[in-house]
């Protein structure tokens, strides 16, 4: 019988050993392998990412991580802290992100990450608050359409200075209808 390419891929064939994270998170050891083994041709990037993607140094992984709405709150920590802006930015935005890395997120220097923090649907109601008074505009857009945002927090964004934030206020559902009615009759 001949040994040539006994080495190659296979599915359900271990490449490496046993990683415990992987076993944690319910994924096969083989998918721990993905850059060690197959650089940017991983046959395992096919399947969901996993913690092993986050740490991956190409970030075509760590964006995949990054979006994938079961990600392990590990992860998403992980890339939060170390990732570029535009993963960072993906971060802020999965509904699976951890309460405390969005915390984190919303002091990122970049507007674009506080915007995605702002608009994710997980994000708690005195977080919203505090974004709500953000210098930039957009991340007060954020808030004005996340239909997640306390009542009391868009009743004050309608008197935000920027029309457009305005706007977006009127359009949330969960501006309360007594509010939209008492807005419209004064203006």
């Amino acid at each position: 019988m001949s040994t040539h390419g006994a080495n190659q891929y296979r599915p359900g064939r271990r490449l490496s050993p046993p990683n415990p994270e992987a076993e944690l998170m319910g994924q096969t050891a083989n998918r721990m392998a993905c850059g060690q083994v197959w650089g940017n041709k991983c046959p395992v990037m096919v399947g969901p990412p996993i913690w092993s993607h986050a740490q991956h140094p190409t970030p075509g992984a760590q964006l995949r991580t990054a979006v994938y709405p079961r990600a392990a709150a590990v992860a998403l920590q992980h890339l939060a802290k170390t990732g570029e802006q535009p993963i960072r930015w993906k971060v802020a935005g999965n509904p699976a992100c951890p309460v405390a890395t969005l915390r984190a997120l919303a002091v990122d220097p970049s507007w674009g990450v506080r915007f995605r923090v702002a608009g994710n649907p997980t994000t708690p109601p005195d977080l919203l608050r505090t974004l709500a008074a953000d210098q930039h505009e957009q991340v007060r857009w954020g808030v004005a359409e996340n239909p997640h945002a306390p009542s009391s927090t868009l009743e004050r964004m309608l008197q935000d200075p920027d029309p457009i934030v305005r706007g977006c206020t009127l359009d949330n559902p969960s501006l309360p209808r007594t509010t939209l009615a008492l807005w419209e009759l004064a203006h």
